[in-house]
């Protein structure tokens, strides 16, 4: 399989949600090798479901084998996340 892009949807300390083009070789239970910020490492594909459009699909991933050092970039984005998602609901509640 060649090089593939995806955008992540949903994000987690164990797994994530990620909209990237239709792959028919990829299958529940596939394991993936993938890289982010420079971090490599393997995901296992839990969910593939179709999207409003034919070209993308939404495929449910978790974190099967990461480095230390990719493990502490997902905590950080998910209290930058956490951060701005609080200052929002704070905001409206003004």
């Amino acid at each position: 399989m060649e090089r593939q892009f995806g955008r992540v949807l949903d994000l987690s300390v164990s797994g994530a949600g990620i909209l990237a083009r239709f792959e028919p070789d990829l299958r529940v239970g596939s394991l993936i090798r993938i890289e982010i910020d420079g971090y490599r490492g393997t995901i296992a594909l839990h969910r593939i479901e179709s999207t409003d459009d034919e070209a993308f699909w939404f495929y449910g991933v978790s974190f099967v084998d990461f480095p230390p050092k990719f493990t502490d970039a997902i905590y950080a984005r998910l209290d930058a996340f956490q951060a701005e998602n609080l200052e929002e609901l704070w905001n409206r509640s003004i």
